[in-house]
């Protein structure tokens, strides 16, 4: 019997500055309203309709690249992740991205050296050496976090030792493109409302069963259903394209569905799909962001 052992799809989508993104609006970003309930990592409610799939009309209509990799946090574990990354960054005004510098993302909270993108079918071995062993103020009973990622392999050994490592840094010069049509076969994200943002301390999570579904075509040629669990916003970007990191990465979590049903236990934790954009700063807010606040 043969194991998937890629039990998660993330699509990666970039941030850059511009214009305001709606979505983030959306979302509640650049809110006042919302600030402090952020920066204490306590959740707040969104009563308007959230349009993801609008909101990421551009990225998603743009080139990404497929690989099969891991998660960014750690922990490390044995099964892997399907990342889709697209290239055409999401615009974001310079104020929705300050939110983002609070605790929940900045500097202080995305420290993850990119590892090498893998060639077809073979995984880079481990992360970049960081001299793990001189670092004394490694301590198990603290929480993780993106403070010091070279303390991870202490406690986590796969972060040091695993087959599959993610963030990378994709060469866009290196991929074999393939065409989407050979495994994303559908997009359908909805709009919904009454949903709840949360500052984790090392993402902006909105967590909804609620958002819609992709549908990817399985080795055997029949369609696997994976639901959105959550979205998630990280700055700078995790990802790198060409060695440029973005201002920051949205993240669409999905979780497979066991079968078609809309209840919680039709989802498994351990299979997960993401997209993943990339923004940069733009003149005018995200119309994404914005509908978040």
């Amino acid at each position: 019997m043969t194991v998937d052992r890629f039990h998660r799809v993330i699509l990666s989508i970039p941030l850059q500055l511009g214009a305001e993104s709606q979505l983030l609006r959306e979302l509640g970003l650049p809110f006042e309203a919302y600030k402090a309930a952020l920066k204490q990592g306590s959740t707040y409610s969104v009563e308007n309709t959230i349009h993801v799939q609008e909101g990421l009309q551009q990225p998603l209509a743009g080139p990404f690249v497929f690989y099969s990799g891991g998660m960014t946090t750690p922990g490390c574990p044995d099964w892997g992740v399907r990342w889709i990354v697209y290239q055409t960054p999401l615009e974001v005004s310079i104020a929705q991205l300050n939110f983002l510098a609070l605790k929940v993302s900045g500097v202080d909270s995305t420290r993850l050296d990119v590892a090498p993108m893998p060639s077809l079918y073979k995984y880079r071995q481990s992360l970049p050496k960081t001299a793990v062993d001189a670092h004394s103020t490694c301590s198990p009973s603290r929480p993780w976090d993106y403070a010091d990622p070279s303390c991870w392999p202490q406690f986590y050994p796969k972060c040091d030792a695993g087959m599959r490592q993610s963030p990378i840094n994709i060469i866009t010069s290196e991929v074999t493109m393939v065409g989407k049509d050979n495994f994303l076969a559908a997009t359908s994200w909805k709009p919904v409302s009454h949903l709840q943002v949360t500052n984790t301390g090392n993402t902006l999570q909105i967590a909804s069963h609620q958002l819609g579904y992709v549908t990817l075509i399985g080795q055997d040629g029949f369609p696997e259903y994976y639901s959105v669990a959550s979205i998630e916003l990280h700055m700078p970007s995790e990802h790198c394209i060409d060695g440029r990191q973005f201002a920051a990465e949205l993240h669409v979590v999905h979780k497979r569905q066991k079968y078609v049903a809309f209840v919680e236990d039709a989802l498994e934790d351990a299979f997960p799909l993401v997209t993943a954009f990339l923004l940069d700063i733009g003149t005018d807010d995200s119309l994404l962001l914005t509908q978040f606040y």
